[in-house]
Protein backbone atom coordinates (compact mmCIF):
# COMPACT_ATOMS: atom_id res chain seq x y z
CA UNK A 1 0.00 0.00 0.00
CA UNK A 2 1.07 3.39 -1.14
CA UNK A 3 1.96 6.00 1.85
CA UNK A 4 -0.10 8.63 1.90
CA UNK A 5 0.97 12.06 2.02
CA UNK A 6 -0.19 14.65 4.79
CA UNK A 7 0.61 18.34 5.43
CA UNK A 8 0.12 20.04 8.77
CA UNK A 9 -1.04 23.37 9.12
CA UNK A 10 -1.00 25.32 12.23
CA UNK A 11 0.35 28.14 14.89
CA UNK A 12 3.21 27.88 16.57
CA UNK A 13 1.10 29.93 19.54
CA UNK A 14 1.00 28.20 22.26
CA UNK A 15 4.42 26.20 22.59
CA UNK A 16 2.70 23.47 23.89
CA UNK A 17 0.26 23.50 21.06
CA UNK A 18 3.86 23.35 18.51
CA UNK A 19 4.68 19.89 20.72
CA UNK A 20 1.65 18.58 20.35
CA UNK A 21 1.42 18.63 16.89
CA UNK A 22 4.90 17.25 16.59
CA UNK A 23 3.50 14.52 18.81
CA UNK A 24 0.14 13.94 16.55
CA UNK A 25 3.13 14.23 13.42
CA UNK A 26 5.15 11.27 14.95
CA UNK A 27 2.47 9.34 15.39
CA UNK A 28 0.97 9.32 12.10
CA UNK A 29 4.56 8.59 10.70
CA UNK A 30 4.40 5.44 12.82
CA UNK A 31 0.93 4.80 11.40
CA UNK A 32 2.32 4.34 7.66
CA UNK A 33 1.49 7.95 6.83
CA UNK A 34 4.43 10.43 5.34
CA UNK A 35 3.67 13.61 7.31
CA UNK A 36 4.72 16.86 5.70
CA UNK A 37 5.54 19.94 8.42
CA UNK A 38 7.35 22.75 8.73
CA UNK A 39 9.63 21.87 11.38
CA UNK A 40 10.85 18.83 9.26
CA UNK A 41 10.71 20.20 5.69
CA UNK A 42 11.55 23.49 5.60
CA UNK A 43 15.21 24.74 6.16
CA UNK A 44 17.14 27.83 6.49
CA UNK A 45 17.45 29.79 2.82
CA UNK A 46 13.91 28.25 1.65
CA UNK A 47 11.27 30.92 1.00
CA UNK A 48 8.26 29.69 3.48
CA UNK A 49 5.31 31.45 1.48
CA UNK A 50 6.31 29.45 -1.90
CA UNK A 51 6.31 25.90 0.61
CA UNK A 52 3.50 26.85 2.02
CA UNK A 53 1.46 27.08 -1.34
CA UNK A 54 3.60 23.65 -2.70
CA UNK A 55 1.97 21.85 -0.06
CA UNK A 56 -1.34 23.33 -0.23
CA UNK A 57 -1.58 22.69 -3.88
CA UNK A 58 0.37 19.91 -4.54
CA UNK A 59 -1.28 16.79 -5.85
CA UNK A 60 0.50 14.18 -4.06
CA UNK A 61 -0.48 15.91 -0.82
CA UNK A 62 -3.72 13.95 -0.13
CA UNK A 63 -4.73 15.66 2.87
CA UNK A 64 -4.14 18.85 4.03
CA UNK A 65 -5.02 18.81 8.43
CA UNK A 66 -5.76 22.54 9.86
CA UNK A 67 -4.85 22.30 13.46
CA UNK A 68 -7.19 24.72 15.18
CA UNK A 69 -7.00 26.40 18.36
CA UNK A 70 -7.60 29.77 19.30
CA UNK A 71 -4.22 31.23 17.83
CA UNK A 72 -4.87 29.19 14.79
CA UNK A 73 -8.44 30.96 14.61
CA UNK A 74 -7.06 34.38 15.03
CA UNK A 75 -4.09 34.49 12.72
CA UNK A 76 -6.37 32.68 10.35
CA UNK A 77 -9.29 34.88 10.08
CA UNK A 78 -6.55 38.20 10.40
CA UNK A 79 -4.76 36.79 7.68
CA UNK A 80 -1.29 36.92 10.16
CA UNK A 81 1.69 35.67 9.63
CA UNK A 82 2.49 32.42 7.98
CA UNK A 83 -1.00 30.93 9.12
CA UNK A 84 -2.57 33.76 7.42
CA UNK A 85 -0.87 32.90 4.26
CA UNK A 86 -1.83 29.50 4.33
CA UNK A 87 -5.21 30.15 5.32
CA UNK A 88 -5.65 32.71 2.00
CA UNK A 89 -4.21 29.82 -0.02
CA UNK A 90 -6.39 27.10 1.41
CA UNK A 91 -9.32 29.00 1.28
CA UNK A 92 -8.72 30.15 -2.24
CA UNK A 93 -8.22 26.31 -3.18
CA UNK A 94 -11.08 25.20 -0.95
CA UNK A 95 -13.02 27.57 -3.30
CA UNK A 96 -11.64 27.00 -6.86
CA UNK A 97 -10.97 23.09 -6.74
CA UNK A 98 -13.78 20.21 -6.91
CA UNK A 99 -11.67 18.06 -4.02
CA UNK A 100 -13.67 18.93 -0.64
CA UNK A 101 -12.32 16.27 1.43
CA UNK A 102 -8.22 17.24 0.78
CA UNK A 103 -8.85 19.15 4.14
CA UNK A 104 -9.55 18.32 7.38
CA UNK A 105 -10.05 20.80 10.28
CA UNK A 106 -8.54 19.06 14.15
CA UNK A 107 -9.81 20.50 16.45
CA UNK A 108 -7.62 20.60 19.60
CA UNK A 109 -9.76 23.25 21.89
CA UNK A 110 -12.98 24.69 22.72
CA UNK A 111 -14.04 28.17 23.80
CA UNK A 112 -15.55 28.82 27.52
CA UNK A 113 -18.84 27.86 26.22
CA UNK A 114 -18.22 24.23 24.50
CA UNK A 115 -17.71 25.70 20.76
CA UNK A 116 -15.67 24.55 18.71
CA UNK A 117 -12.46 26.46 17.46
CA UNK A 118 -12.89 27.26 13.81
CA UNK A 119 -11.95 29.49 11.32
CA UNK A 120 -14.36 31.38 9.15
CA UNK A 121 -13.22 29.86 5.62
CA UNK A 122 -13.86 26.07 7.23
CA UNK A 123 -16.75 26.94 9.79
CA UNK A 124 -19.08 25.05 8.13
CA UNK A 125 -17.06 21.72 7.59
CA UNK A 126 -17.00 18.61 9.51
CA UNK A 127 -14.04 18.09 11.78
CA UNK A 128 -11.97 15.85 13.98
CA UNK A 129 -12.38 16.40 17.11
CA UNK A 130 -8.87 15.25 19.50
CA UNK A 131 -9.94 17.93 22.56
CA UNK A 132 -11.81 15.42 24.26
CA UNK A 133 -9.07 13.14 26.14
CA UNK A 134 -12.34 10.09 26.66
CA UNK A 135 -12.82 10.36 23.02
CA UNK A 136 -9.17 11.04 21.63
CA UNK A 137 -8.49 7.11 20.68
CA UNK A 138 -11.69 6.83 18.80
CA UNK A 139 -11.76 9.89 16.75
CA UNK A 140 -7.77 9.76 16.27
CA UNK A 141 -8.47 6.03 14.40
CA UNK A 142 -11.35 8.10 12.40
CA UNK A 143 -8.77 10.26 10.82
CA UNK A 144 -5.92 7.46 10.01
CA UNK A 145 -9.06 5.71 8.39
CA UNK A 146 -10.07 8.95 6.60
CA UNK A 147 -6.25 9.40 5.53
CA UNK A 148 -6.05 6.04 4.16
CA UNK A 149 -9.56 5.78 2.87
CA UNK A 150 -10.91 3.12 4.70
CA UNK A 151 -13.75 4.08 6.41
CA UNK A 152 -15.05 2.12 9.58
CA UNK A 153 -18.43 1.83 7.60
CA UNK A 154 -18.74 1.29 4.19
CA UNK A 155 -21.22 1.44 1.55
CA UNK A 156 -22.58 -1.96 0.77
CA UNK A 157 -22.28 -3.82 -2.62
CA UNK A 158 -25.95 -3.34 -4.14
CA UNK A 159 -27.97 -6.08 -4.70
CA UNK A 160 -30.96 -6.95 -6.65
CA UNK A 161 -34.46 -5.41 -5.76
CA UNK A 162 -36.67 -8.05 -3.86
CA UNK A 163 -39.33 -8.99 -5.97
CA UNK A 164 -42.40 -6.75 -4.93
CA UNK A 165 -40.10 -4.05 -5.99
CA UNK A 166 -39.12 -5.76 -9.51
CA UNK A 167 -42.61 -7.08 -10.00
CA UNK A 168 -45.61 -4.99 -8.29
CA UNK A 169 -45.41 -1.92 -6.52
CA UNK A 170 -45.05 -2.33 -2.63
CA UNK A 171 -48.39 -2.06 -0.56
CA UNK A 172 -48.37 -0.09 2.59
CA UNK A 173 -51.25 -1.40 4.58
CA UNK A 174 -53.67 0.55 6.15
CA UNK A 175 -53.02 -1.35 9.75
CA UNK A 176 -49.66 0.35 10.17
CA UNK A 177 -51.21 3.67 11.19
CA UNK A 178 -53.60 1.85 13.58
CA UNK A 179 -51.20 0.80 16.09
CA UNK A 180 -50.02 4.58 17.37
CA UNK A 181 -53.54 5.97 18.00
CA UNK A 182 -54.15 2.24 20.10
CA UNK A 183 -51.29 2.65 21.92
CA UNK A 184 -52.05 6.87 22.82
CA UNK A 185 -55.56 5.18 24.23
CA UNK A 186 -54.24 2.92 26.55
CA UNK A 187 -51.48 5.52 27.78
CA UNK A 188 -54.42 8.19 28.32
CA UNK A 189 -56.37 5.99 30.29
CA UNK A 190 -58.78 6.47 27.70
CA UNK A 191 -62.26 4.41 28.01
CA UNK A 192 -63.06 3.78 24.90
CA UNK A 193 -59.70 1.93 23.97
CA UNK A 194 -61.67 -0.68 22.44
CA UNK A 195 -63.46 1.37 19.67
CA UNK A 196 -59.33 1.32 18.30
CA UNK A 197 -59.44 -2.33 18.90
CA UNK A 198 -62.39 -2.84 16.64
CA UNK A 199 -60.81 -0.41 14.11
CA UNK A 200 -57.46 -2.34 13.67
CA UNK A 201 -59.59 -5.73 13.37
CA UNK A 202 -62.31 -4.60 10.79
CA UNK A 203 -58.87 -2.46 8.86
CA UNK A 204 -57.08 -5.82 8.95
CA UNK A 205 -60.25 -7.85 7.71
CA UNK A 206 -60.54 -4.94 4.78
CA UNK A 207 -56.84 -5.48 4.10
CA UNK A 208 -57.12 -9.11 3.71
CA UNK A 209 -59.78 -8.56 1.36
CA UNK A 210 -57.82 -6.93 -0.41
CA UNK A 211 -55.85 -8.97 -1.34
CA UNK A 212 -58.10 -11.57 -3.38
CA UNK A 213 -57.53 -11.76 -7.21
CA UNK A 214 -59.55 -9.92 -9.23
CA UNK A 215 -63.15 -11.15 -10.46
CA UNK A 216 -62.49 -12.92 -13.48
CA UNK A 217 -59.31 -12.58 -13.69
CA UNK A 218 -58.31 -14.79 -17.06
CA UNK A 219 -54.37 -14.80 -17.47
CA UNK A 220 -51.26 -14.12 -15.43
CA UNK A 221 -48.20 -12.29 -16.59
CA UNK A 222 -46.10 -14.89 -14.93
CA UNK A 223 -46.34 -18.67 -13.54
CA UNK A 224 -49.48 -18.74 -10.96
CA UNK A 225 -46.62 -20.18 -8.81
CA UNK A 226 -44.52 -16.97 -9.13
CA UNK A 227 -47.66 -14.89 -9.61
CA UNK A 228 -47.96 -16.21 -5.15
CA UNK A 229 -45.30 -16.04 -4.09
CA UNK A 230 -45.31 -12.82 -4.66
CA UNK A 231 -48.25 -11.94 -3.27
CA UNK A 232 -47.40 -13.63 -0.19
CA UNK A 233 -44.20 -11.53 -0.02
CA UNK A 234 -46.01 -8.52 -0.36
CA UNK A 235 -48.38 -9.29 2.99
CA UNK A 236 -45.04 -9.43 5.46
CA UNK A 237 -46.01 -6.41 6.46
CA UNK A 238 -49.73 -6.54 7.16
CA UNK A 239 -48.51 -9.81 8.88
CA UNK A 240 -45.75 -7.89 10.89
CA UNK A 241 -48.55 -5.04 11.68
CA UNK A 242 -51.02 -7.47 13.61
CA UNK A 243 -47.88 -9.31 15.66
CA UNK A 244 -47.37 -5.70 16.46
CA UNK A 245 -51.08 -5.06 17.46
CA UNK A 246 -50.65 -8.63 19.69
CA UNK A 247 -48.13 -6.95 21.36
CA UNK A 248 -49.89 -3.89 22.55
CA UNK A 249 -52.99 -5.65 23.68
CA UNK A 250 -51.47 -8.24 25.49
CA UNK A 251 -49.39 -5.52 27.57
CA UNK A 252 -51.85 -2.99 27.95
CA UNK A 253 -55.46 -4.68 28.16
CA UNK A 254 -56.01 -6.08 30.70
CA UNK A 255 -59.57 -7.86 30.09
CA UNK A 256 -59.31 -9.14 26.43
CA UNK A 257 -62.58 -9.90 24.45
CA UNK A 258 -61.13 -13.43 23.47
CA UNK A 259 -64.46 -13.93 21.74
CA UNK A 260 -63.56 -11.17 19.22
CA UNK A 261 -60.49 -12.46 18.79
CA UNK A 262 -62.40 -16.00 17.93
CA UNK A 263 -64.89 -13.78 15.56
CA UNK A 264 -61.93 -12.27 13.80
CA UNK A 265 -60.40 -15.49 12.73
CA UNK A 266 -63.91 -17.10 12.23
CA UNK A 267 -64.23 -13.76 10.02
CA UNK A 268 -61.26 -14.36 7.87
CA UNK A 269 -62.00 -18.21 7.61
CA UNK A 270 -65.37 -17.36 5.64
CA UNK A 271 -63.83 -14.69 3.66
CA UNK A 272 -61.51 -17.77 2.34
CA UNK A 273 -64.47 -19.97 1.49
CA UNK A 274 -66.08 -16.97 -0.38
CA UNK A 275 -62.87 -16.75 -2.07
CA UNK A 276 -62.59 -19.89 -3.31
CA UNK A 277 -66.52 -20.30 -4.47
CA UNK A 278 -65.15 -17.24 -6.73
CA UNK A 279 -61.88 -18.43 -7.77
CA UNK A 280 -64.00 -21.78 -9.04
CA UNK A 281 -65.57 -19.78 -11.36
CA UNK A 282 -62.76 -18.52 -13.50
CA UNK A 283 -61.61 -20.23 -16.97
CA UNK A 284 -57.43 -20.46 -16.11
CA UNK A 285 -55.35 -23.43 -15.34
CA UNK A 286 -54.82 -24.34 -11.69
CA UNK A 287 -57.35 -21.51 -10.84
CA UNK A 288 -57.19 -23.91 -7.12
CA UNK A 289 -53.69 -22.47 -6.36
CA UNK A 290 -55.41 -19.05 -6.52
CA UNK A 291 -56.30 -18.78 -2.85
CA UNK A 292 -52.77 -20.27 -1.61
CA UNK A 293 -51.64 -16.62 -0.34
CA UNK A 294 -54.63 -15.93 1.88
CA UNK A 295 -54.38 -19.37 3.32
CA UNK A 296 -51.12 -19.21 3.61
CA UNK A 297 -51.11 -15.80 5.54
CA UNK A 298 -54.04 -16.79 7.53
CA UNK A 299 -52.25 -20.00 9.03
CA UNK A 300 -49.11 -17.41 9.91
CA UNK A 301 -51.72 -15.28 11.25
CA UNK A 302 -52.84 -17.80 13.55
CA UNK A 303 -49.75 -19.14 14.45
CA UNK A 304 -48.19 -15.70 15.34
CA UNK A 305 -50.96 -15.16 17.91
CA UNK A 306 -50.99 -18.21 19.45
CA UNK A 307 -47.34 -18.33 20.07
CA UNK A 308 -48.03 -14.63 21.11
CA UNK A 309 -50.12 -15.38 23.55
CA UNK A 310 -48.08 -18.59 24.84
CA UNK A 311 -44.81 -16.08 25.49
CA UNK A 312 -47.82 -13.57 27.25
CA UNK A 313 -49.35 -16.53 29.25
CA UNK A 314 -52.67 -15.91 27.48
CA UNK A 315 -53.59 -19.15 28.34
CA UNK A 316 -57.38 -18.72 28.22
CA UNK A 317 -57.48 -16.72 25.10
CA UNK A 318 -55.40 -19.76 23.68
CA UNK A 319 -57.91 -22.52 25.08
CA UNK A 320 -60.66 -21.05 23.64
CA UNK A 321 -59.12 -20.59 20.22
CA UNK A 322 -58.54 -24.08 20.08
CA UNK A 323 -61.45 -25.63 21.87
CA UNK A 324 -64.12 -23.41 20.03
CA UNK A 325 -65.35 -24.07 16.46
CA UNK A 326 -65.82 -22.43 13.59
CA UNK A 327 -69.70 -22.26 12.09
CA UNK A 328 -70.33 -20.83 8.53
CA UNK A 329 -73.68 -20.56 7.17
CA UNK A 330 -74.45 -22.90 4.15
CA UNK A 331 -76.57 -22.47 1.01
CA UNK A 332 -78.69 -25.59 0.78
CA UNK A 333 -77.38 -28.01 3.84
CA UNK A 334 -76.69 -27.84 7.33
CA UNK A 335 -73.69 -25.10 8.16
CA UNK A 336 -70.52 -25.65 7.61
CA UNK A 337 -68.34 -26.36 11.07
CA UNK A 338 -64.67 -26.08 11.14
CA UNK A 339 -62.34 -26.63 13.75
CA UNK A 340 -58.71 -24.52 13.95
CA UNK A 341 -56.79 -27.75 12.28
CA UNK A 342 -58.38 -26.28 9.33
CA UNK A 343 -56.82 -22.55 8.99
CA UNK A 344 -53.50 -24.95 8.35
CA UNK A 345 -53.20 -25.03 4.29
CA UNK A 346 -50.29 -27.96 5.33
CA UNK A 347 -47.69 -28.48 2.36
CA UNK A 348 -50.08 -26.91 -0.02
CA UNK A 349 -50.49 -27.39 -3.27
CA UNK A 350 -47.64 -25.31 -4.62
CA UNK A 351 -45.13 -27.61 -2.87
CA UNK A 352 -46.04 -30.41 -5.13
CA UNK A 353 -46.38 -27.49 -7.95
CA UNK A 354 -43.03 -26.06 -7.59
CA UNK A 355 -41.44 -29.36 -7.10
CA UNK A 356 -42.42 -30.05 -10.42
CA UNK A 357 -41.96 -27.37 -12.40
CA UNK A 358 -38.01 -26.71 -10.59
CA UNK A 359 -37.32 -30.32 -10.32
CA UNK A 360 -36.82 -29.92 -6.49
CA UNK A 361 -36.92 -32.15 -3.50
CA UNK A 362 -38.24 -29.19 -0.72
CA UNK A 363 -40.23 -30.99 1.98
CA UNK A 364 -42.77 -28.06 2.69
CA UNK A 365 -43.18 -24.65 0.63
CA UNK A 366 -45.27 -23.51 3.65
CA UNK A 367 -42.45 -23.86 5.92
CA UNK A 368 -39.71 -22.67 3.83
CA UNK A 369 -42.09 -19.03 3.98
CA UNK A 370 -42.46 -19.36 7.58
CA UNK A 371 -38.94 -19.77 7.98
CA UNK A 372 -37.52 -16.95 5.43
CA UNK A 373 -40.34 -14.30 7.06
CA UNK A 374 -39.13 -14.95 10.55
CA UNK A 375 -38.02 -11.58 10.96
CA UNK A 376 -39.90 -10.77 14.40
CA UNK A 377 -37.35 -9.51 16.86
CA UNK A 378 -38.09 -11.37 19.70
CA UNK A 379 -40.17 -14.32 17.96
CA UNK A 380 -37.50 -16.72 16.63
CA UNK A 381 -38.24 -19.46 13.81
CA UNK A 382 -37.74 -22.29 16.76
CA UNK A 383 -40.64 -20.57 19.24
CA UNK A 384 -42.49 -20.99 15.97
CA UNK A 385 -41.57 -24.68 15.61
CA UNK A 386 -42.83 -25.66 19.21
CA UNK A 387 -46.45 -23.76 18.41
CA UNK A 388 -46.54 -25.37 15.58
CA UNK A 389 -45.82 -29.67 16.73
CA UNK A 390 -48.14 -28.18 20.31
CA UNK A 391 -50.85 -26.83 18.05
CA UNK A 392 -50.58 -30.49 16.21
CA UNK A 393 -50.11 -32.40 19.51
CA UNK A 394 -53.67 -30.76 21.23
CA UNK A 395 -55.32 -32.03 17.60
CA UNK A 396 -54.25 -35.40 18.78
CA UNK A 397 -55.57 -35.44 21.86
CA UNK A 398 -59.10 -33.51 20.51
CA UNK A 399 -59.16 -36.65 17.64
CA UNK A 400 -58.53 -39.18 20.85
CA UNK A 401 -62.00 -38.49 22.16
CA UNK A 402 -63.56 -37.65 19.20
CA UNK A 403 -63.97 -34.09 19.11
CA UNK A 404 -62.39 -33.10 15.73
CA UNK A 405 -61.57 -35.64 12.57
CA UNK A 406 -59.06 -33.62 11.20
CA UNK A 407 -55.00 -33.49 12.67
CA UNK A 408 -53.51 -29.97 12.69
CA UNK A 409 -50.51 -30.21 10.25
CA UNK A 410 -46.65 -29.57 12.20
CA UNK A 411 -45.87 -28.07 8.61
CA UNK A 412 -42.55 -26.51 10.67
CA UNK A 413 -41.22 -29.45 11.72
CA UNK A 414 -39.85 -30.23 8.30
CA UNK A 415 -37.31 -28.49 10.34
CA UNK A 416 -36.46 -30.84 12.82
CA UNK A 417 -36.98 -30.06 16.39
CA UNK A 418 -35.80 -32.01 18.90
CA UNK A 419 -36.15 -30.26 22.19
CA UNK A 420 -38.74 -27.84 23.60
CA UNK A 421 -38.09 -25.10 25.45
CA UNK A 422 -41.62 -23.49 25.53
CA UNK A 423 -42.10 -26.60 28.16
CA UNK A 424 -39.34 -26.23 30.30
CA UNK A 425 -41.48 -24.47 32.71
CA UNK A 426 -43.90 -27.19 33.03
CA UNK A 427 -41.89 -28.88 35.18
CA UNK A 428 -43.39 -26.30 37.98
CA UNK A 429 -47.19 -27.80 38.73
CA UNK A 430 -47.76 -24.23 39.54
CA UNK A 431 -47.19 -23.32 36.00
CA UNK A 432 -48.26 -26.28 34.67
CA UNK A 433 -51.93 -25.63 36.27
CA UNK A 434 -51.56 -22.21 34.66
CA UNK A 435 -50.82 -23.88 30.96
CA UNK A 436 -53.88 -27.03 32.05
CA UNK A 437 -56.39 -25.02 29.85
CA UNK A 438 -54.96 -25.16 26.23
CA UNK A 439 -55.23 -28.56 26.95
CA UNK A 440 -58.66 -28.63 28.10
CA UNK A 441 -58.18 -31.01 30.77
CA UNK A 442 -58.62 -30.17 34.75
CA UNK A 443 -55.40 -32.68 35.76
CA UNK A 444 -52.00 -33.88 34.71
CA UNK A 445 -53.08 -36.99 35.72
CA UNK A 446 -56.16 -36.52 33.08
CA UNK A 447 -53.67 -35.22 30.44
CA UNK A 448 -51.24 -38.55 30.89
CA UNK A 449 -54.52 -40.56 30.24
CA UNK A 450 -55.47 -39.29 26.81
CA UNK A 451 -52.14 -39.67 26.32
CA UNK A 452 -52.00 -43.04 26.67
CA UNK A 453 -54.93 -43.32 24.17
CA UNK A 454 -53.14 -42.05 21.38
CA UNK A 455 -51.00 -44.91 19.26
CA UNK A 456 -47.83 -43.23 17.04
CA UNK A 457 -44.53 -44.36 16.49
CA UNK A 458 -42.34 -42.18 18.74
CA UNK A 459 -40.30 -39.74 16.50
CA UNK A 460 -42.08 -40.18 13.48
CA UNK A 461 -45.47 -38.77 11.85
CA UNK A 462 -46.84 -40.89 9.47
CA UNK A 463 -46.92 -41.09 6.24
CA UNK A 464 -44.55 -37.75 6.56
CA UNK A 465 -41.06 -38.24 6.91
CA UNK A 466 -40.75 -35.88 9.75
CA UNK A 467 -38.34 -36.39 13.16
CA UNK A 468 -39.77 -35.15 15.88
CA UNK A 469 -40.76 -36.51 19.95
CA UNK A 470 -44.07 -37.82 19.64
CA UNK A 471 -46.28 -36.40 22.13
CA UNK A 472 -45.49 -39.08 25.04
CA UNK A 473 -42.73 -38.24 24.90
CA UNK A 474 -43.04 -34.16 25.53
CA UNK A 475 -45.64 -34.93 27.81
CA UNK A 476 -44.65 -37.23 30.71
CA UNK A 477 -44.83 -38.01 34.40
CA UNK A 478 -41.31 -36.98 34.06
CA UNK A 479 -41.47 -34.11 32.60
CA UNK A 480 -45.15 -32.39 34.28
CA UNK A 481 -45.41 -31.28 37.40
CA UNK A 482 -42.83 -32.43 39.13
CA UNK A 483 -41.35 -29.06 41.06
CA UNK A 484 -44.09 -28.05 43.92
Amino acid sequence: MTEPIVFISYSWDPPQNKEWVIQLAERLSMDGIRVLIDEWDLSEGQDKYKFMEKMVSDPQVKKVLLICNSEYVIKANNRNGGVGIEALIISEEIYQKADQKKFIPIITERDENGKAYLPTFVKTRIYIDLSLEDEFETNYQRLVRNIFDRPEYKRPKIGSPPPYIIEEEFSIFRTKYKIKPLVEAFLKGRTDYRLFINDFFETFIDEFTNLQFEENQTEFERDIDDELLIRVEQTIELRNDFVEFLKVIFKYDQSINIEQFHGFFETLFKLIIEFEKKYGRFKIPNSKFLNEHTRFLLYEVFLYTITTAYRKEKFELIAYLLHNVFIFPADYTKPKILAYPNLNPGAGYLTKYRNDKLNSRRLNLTADLIKQRANISDTSFKILQEIDILLYYISQLKISIGEIQKTYFPNLAAYGIYSFDIFAKCYSEKYFKKVMPIFNVDSKEELFKLIESIKIEPFRLIPFEYDFPDISYTFNSDHIGVID
